[in-house]
């Protein structure tokens, strides 16, 4: 068991112990307040990053956030004329009634919505568009409704870089989702093959007639199977064989049998060599948190082949199943009941999931029926 006292103490909210597997749905209750006068702020929009839970503030500056999962949450709170606040929460099995939240207001100057013409910001806004909601069959049905509000760069690094002014709206057709999306950092390393963006979410349905809700029942479940979120869902519950995947060794070593390299790093496959579930998972000394402590997983989903869309080396007797690698960049990686990563920065994938953007992305309040 790894401890995580000392690290999680700075920013934890909310913490009440909780068993391994409990699954009952809480409320998150509290009151937003001008921190100048204490005067309270209505229509403030609150919500549960990477959530469908949101709700705005009454007159008297309150808000409920109602049906939250046990998990590690970011709750977010906006309004025009104020900076953004952000808080970790915990959620266990009882309600939580958070402190007083302070908002501090912010000199804003009103700007003309401002069209950038010019042939850079176009090519640079086609370059992160791709990379930032993917190249699967479900982001090409996703449109980025203001991309008027992007600050787009690219510097001598060869680092494509952008942020928002505000939030960007995405209409994804494919899971019937409005995604709501506060970009704070995007990265694209040209030079190091490597990409990282981070931000806030919130998820809205869109509306729809009977045909349009059953086909995004069926793509919700399709991008689910076989994703990190599936993986590691499997993994707390012990399920991971009976869900379809299967965890093999993988190493750095300069000698092994059965081995493949690719351009960049040599890393060596075991095919006989297949990880069990505590070979790599385990639990903190905080509820509902766990961790993966092995330094690469290699991961196949034995319900879906490799199309070749993020090629991956496979030993000659493996069938061609969709295969991941994950690297653990750090000592571990944490990640919650809800099967998501604590820290998204502390691991780079490649293969499958590699693809896997914004266009493909599911709420962490997603549950497969």
């Amino acid at each position: 068991m790894i401890s995580l006292k000392k690290m999680f103490a700075p920013w934890i909210s909310v913490l009440i112990l909780m068993p391994l597997f409990s699954y009952s749905q809480v409320t998150v209750t509290g009151t937003v307040l001008n921190i100048t006068d204490t005067k309270p702020i209505a229509s403030a929009s609150v919500f549960l990053s990477n959530t469908t839970i949101g709700n705005e503030t009454t007159v008297q500056g309150s808000f409920r956030l109602l049906g939250v999962k046990p998990g590690q949450y970011t709750l977010v709170v906006s309004i025009l004329g104020y900076d953004t606040y952000q808080q970790k929460i915990v959620v266990a099995d009882h309600n939580i009634y958070l402190a007083p939240i302070s908002l501090v207001s912010t000199s804003i100057q009103l700007k003309a919505v401002r069209i950038k013409p010019n042939e850079r910001w176009f090519r640079l806004y086609k370059d992160f568009k791709t990379e930032f909601l993917g190249s699967s069959r479900y982001s090409t049905e996703c449109k980025i409704l203001n991309p008027d509000i992007l600050d787009l760069d690219y510097n001598s690094e060869r680092q494509l870089t952008a942020t928002s002014q505000g939030f960007l709206i995405i209409e994804n057709k494919a899971l019937g989702y409005r995604v709501k999306y506060l970009l704070q950092r995007f990265v694209k390393d040209y030079a190091k093959s490597t990409m990282v963006y981070t931000g806030q979410t919130i998820f809205l349905e869109i509306p729809g007639n009977a045909a349009e809700k059953e086909k995004w029942k069926k793509n919700r479940l399709d991008c689910y199977n076989g994703s990190t979120m599936h993986f590691l869902r499997s993994v707390i519950a012990g399920k991971v064989e009976a869900e379809r995947f299967q965890v093999y060794e993988l190493r750095t070593n300069d000698v092994a049998v059965g081995f493949w390299k690719n351009r960049k790093q040599s890393k060596y496959i075991f095919p006989d060599s297949v990880y069990e579930r505590n070979d790599y998972f385990t639990t903190t000394n905080i509820a509902g948190t766990f961790a993966i402590a092995k330094p690469y997983l290699y991961v196949i989903y034995k319900n879906r082949l490799d199309y070749g869309l993020a090629p991956i080396y496979k030993a000659v007797n493996m069938p061609n199943w969709q295969t991941s690698i994950i690297t653990v960049l750090e000592n571990y990686t944490l990640f919650d009941t809800n099967g998501v990563l604590i820290d998204p920065t502390t691991v780079s994938y490649e293969g499958y999931w590699a693809l896997m953007r914004v266009g493909d992305q599911l709420p962490v309040d997603y549950e497969p029926k």
